[in-house]
């Protein structure tokens, strides 16, 4: 856990925000002071990441530190988890050592894990809890604990769809460890738990109009399927190298160690469904960034996190057969993989850096029931540490929403139609506005109804520039 910490907060400290963690945590403000999700407040992810950043926000005053708690608080959870289940399969504390501190390094990944909010994260975390509930229930048999496990998986896909493979292969592991009918479907029912209460916070939250977010929630499903263009998306062989350059090269030793456990086990009477289900647990976390049209880090976090647990799962049900006769192989492949990863830039950090507010945050701050547009993609983060409102039903323009599809030309006429009709009283942009692949109907519109009145210039950045409505 240590090491883990170490790692994040030599990546991300209190401000650190993204393009993707800004416009959650936008979704999420507008959504707690009367916005709707996928009516006024719209992004095409499920709502768990938005319903976990709110808690947080109620929570902890400053927005800010709350995002930044949530970030700390999950990264030290999936550690805990991890050298758990790592420790209870191997049965050795110095081995879990070598494994777990290799987990951790590829979980803390600095190409993978932006600020900490990615919906990749949060799913795997949910992932994670639940195997270490069906690593403990393997020691003590405590069935309510496996129920547990069963809620947590259940919530994986409320934050990116794609897990609901990984939570079927995991449901399924659970269910062969009991024989009991009623047993597992208890499992099964208690795993919808997460889908019964997002489903009822979504039906019950509803606009002036009476349209409901679960209605809003449909619709940005099959836009998913509709809003990407073939072109858009990285080849297949981009991908794969991409991998082999972070991960493979690194972990193609215990890559063949798990070919060579399952041959021998699948030989073993009653093996070859729990071998199945866990490579069906490392294969689809795979799936989530071979099925993604981009190759942005996120994508890859799962199967980095969830390779050395489903290694760890093999590793466990070849040690009760054949006791320690891998022992000394895994250690020695453990401790080339740190002898590899040494090779790289490591750093450690456990000095909390305070925020420190520039001064458009403060500008905007002392105008706390204004609104604000951000027509620059990259500093989204001021909607979160304004505490402003956008009047469009999103907070950036992102390219991917706003290309040349059809969609992408529907998203532009709305919000144009959302600026011109409700104006924001301030606009944040970079040096050129129109920052992104639309256009504005009217090329002077911001030129004509803002005044610029601040900014904020830093070395080896572009220029941020507050406007206000005149």
């Amino acid at each position: 856990m240590a090491f883990a910490l170490g790692l994040f907060m030599a990546m991300v400290q209190p401000g650190s925000l993204f393009t993707d963690g800004s416009i959650f945590s936008a979704v999420a403000l507008k959504d707690l002071h009367g916005g709707q999700l996928y009516l006024n407040a719209w992004e095409n992810k499920p709502p768990g990441i938005y319903y976990l950043i709110e808690g947080f926000l109620l929570l902890i005053p400053n927005p800010v530190y709350a995002v930044y708690a949530l970030a700390v608080s999950v990264f030290l959870s999936l550690a805990a988890c991890q050298f758990y289940i790592i420790y209870r399969q191997t049965e050795s504390f110095g081995l879990s050592l070598i494994i777990a501190f290799i987990a951790s390094y590829f979980t803390v990944y600095k190409n993978n894990i932006a600020e900490g909010l990615m919906t990749e994260i949060y799913g795997t975390v949910c992932i994670i809890i639940g195997l270490a509930a069906y690593s403990h229930y393997a020691q003590h048999k405590q069935f309510k604990l496996l129920l547990l496990g069963a809620i947590s998986i259940g919530a994986s896909f409320w934050f990116k769809e794609p897990f609901a493979l990984l939570y079927a292969c995991v449901l399924l592991l659970f269910m062969t460890k009991t024989m009991q009918h009623k047993q597992r479907l208890q499992l099964f029912l208690v795993s919808l738990i997460p889908t019964v209460l997002c489903l009822i916070m979504l039906w019950i939250d509803k606009d002036a109009h009476g349209n409901s977010a679960l209605q809003g929630y449909i619709d940005a499903v099959k836009y998913n399927f509709n809003y990407l263009q073939a072109e858009q998306a990285i080849a297949y062989k981009t991908k794969l190298n991409s991998l082999y350059e972070h991960f493979i090269r690194y972990g193609i030793g215990m890559l063949f160690l798990m070919l060579y456990m399952s041959i021998k086990l699948v030989r073993q009477k009653g093996a070859l469904i729990d071998v199945i289900l866990m490579w069906g647990i490392v294969v689809s976390a795979g799936f989530i960034f071979w099925s993604s049209p981009y190759d942005f880090g996120h994508y890859y976090f799962p199967l980095f996190a969830l390779f050395y647990i489903g290694f760890a799962l093999l590793y466990g049900q070849f040690n009760r057969l054949y006791k320690g006769s891998l022992t000394l192989t895994v250690g020695l492949l453990g401790l080339f993989q740190m002898y590899a990863i040494d090779k790289t830039p490591l750093k450690l950090n456990y000095e909390l850096q305070a925020y420190q507010e520039d001064n458009i945050v403060k500008t905007l701050k002392k105008q706390p029931h204004k609104t604000l547009f951000v027509d620059y993609v990259n500093k989204g983060d001021y909607y979160l540490k304004s505490g402003l409102n956008y009047t469009t039903f999103l907070p950036l323009a992102l390219q991917v929403h706003f290309n040349e599809s059809p969609q992408g030309l529907k998203n532009r006429e709305r919000i144009w139609k959302e600026l011109s009709q409700h104006k924001p009283d301030f606009l944040i942009t970079t040096y050129t506005t129109s920052y992104f692949s639309w256009f504005l109907p009217d090329p002077d519109f911001y030129k004509s109804n803002y005044t610029k009145v601040d900014s904020v210039i830093k070395v080896d950045e572009n220029p941020v520039y507050l406007w206000q409505l005149k």
